[in-house]
């Protein structure tokens, strides 16, 4: 023990590094372990921090999703549980980005590390869309345990606003703009940036609205919560069409548990802003501001010249409208060319970013997929993610964060999950607003 001690003090990352190494192992050679792990390192990982270790801790997550997804199809196929390639179809996915890569005579090493973020929203919802065929109540066990941390995560966004600092994130932010100094009106939990954790908040929502967990109304409210305190407004139209959507499906009548609920929640309103007035004040100016003169706004304004920008690019050529400017470019063309409002180095639009570097092929594979999840026949939940998901990218580059690449792989997979009775410990008894099971 004393030298377990002494070797902690000195070299404290090798300590640590063994259980993390342990528990790595286990959970390849058990896969419906790993498949928890997976996705609450894709969804709680702080990505934009760093205690010292060498490059970016997103990095590490990409690297360690590929390896439980790709390992956890050969345990599958090992102990015949599954093929190996069930679902297969999904990798062809790839068959673009590879072509891409190829045309503009990429390096293999420079390919692989501009591809590496879309390589793993592929393989990893090649591994969920399997697993939730080979067992779809573990999926949705998943999804719920995304669901469940939402009301730690409100409590302390809401902890971020009244103090006005976010413990840890900034103190190893790598940079200021990962910090409460970057936008004091917008929380981040522990996601680093107010758009993340909006997201963050939109699935939660909407896994909370379609299964209605045992206190269901505790998750929806802390993400609806979550939402108004990120101030992310691409969240905000996501969570708006997934839950609207919801409401014309399920279609539900008033009863004697939604009253009551709203009621409670009114009360919790009405409290909130006797015992703090100043601070819903200040919350609700935060958020009526993120929508008043949208149009002539900065970051509006900043979105169309970066939409006017990659436009004139990608239409510069045929060969660039067809295969874009290749992997990188766009990395490459914010480095070269400064934009004149000196904000986010980026289009901020999924569909074009991808387009600028792949071309309109990929563009078009990834569109088809996104309504086939939404338009086919599959378990609801899976579908208004996808819409709710399909909404937000078109606001903000979804590549380099792990959290929304797991995010869409999860939608794939819960898209899997058919009708099916549900687990004592998933639903509650009397149905209410949305109480449905899915």
């Amino acid at each position: 023990m004393i030298g377990i001690g002494l070797l902690a003090l000195v070299k404290p990352i090798l300590v640590l590094a063994v259980p993390v190494a342990l528990g790595f192992l286990y959970c390849v050679v058990r896969p419906a372990v790993g498949l928890y792990a997976l996705v609450a390192m894709l969804f709680f990982t702080p990505i934009t921090i760093n205690l010292g270790w060498p490059g970016q801790a997103a990095t590490y997550v990409f690297y360690a999703a590929l390896a439980l997804a790709v390992l956890g199809r050969f345990v599958r196929a090992i102990t015949r549980k599954q093929r190996f390639f069930e679902a297969g179809w999904i990798l062809w996915f790839l068959l673009p980005i590879i072509l891409s890569g190829i045309i503009h005579s990429t390096s293999p090493g420079d390919w692989f590390a501009n591809v590496k973020p879309l390589l793993v929203l592929v393989v990893v919802s090649w591994h969920l869309v399997a697993e939730a065929r080979l067992d779809p109540q573990r999926m949705r066990r998943v999804a719920l345990m995304v669901a469940w941390a939402a009301p730690a995560l409100f409590l302390l966004a809401a902890y971020q606003r009244v103090a006005g600092y976010w413990p840890v994130l900034d103190q190893f932010a790598i940079a200021k703009s990962y910090t409460s100094r970057g936008d004091a009106s917008r929380s981040a939990a522990i996601m680093g940036h107010s758009i993340l954790y909006g997201g963050y908040c939109m699935v939660t929502a909407l896994i909370s609205a379609v299964l209605t967990p045992k206190w269901w109304r505790v998750l929806l409210v802390a993400s609806l919560g979550g939402l108004v305190l990120c101030g992310a407004r691409s969240a905000w139209v996501g969570a708006a069409v997934g839950l609207l959507l919801v409401l014309i499906i399920r279609r539900p009548k008033v009863s004697f548990w939604g009253l009551y609920s709203g009621l409670i929640g009114l009360c919790l309103v009405v409290m909130a802003i006797i015992v703090f007035p100043d601070g819903v004040s200040n919350v609700v100016s935060a958020a009526t501001g993120r929508v008043e003169n949208f149009a002539e706004s900065q970051s509006a304004l900043a979105r169309q010249l970066r939409v006017n920008l990659a436009w004139s690019q990608i239409t510069h050529t045929e060969f660039s409208w067809w295969w874009g400017l290749g992997p990188g470019a766009l990395v490459a063309y914010f480095t070269a060319n400064k934009t004149s409002d000196n904000l986010a180095a980026t289009f901020d639009n999924s569909y074009l970013t991808m387009w600028f570097d792949y071309g309109v092929i990929p563009v078009a594979l990834l569109g088809i997929m996104l309504l086939a999840m939404i338009l086919q026949r599959g378990a609801l939940l899976g579908r208004v993610l996808a819409v709710g998901l399909s909404a937000q990218i078109i606001f903000f580059d979804f590549y380099q964060w792990p959290l929304m690449i797991g995010a869409i792989a999860l939608a794939a997979g819960l898209r899997q999950c058919q009708k099916q009775p549900a687990p004592k410990d998933e639903v509650i008894g009397p149905p209410a607003l949305l109480g449905q099971r899915i």
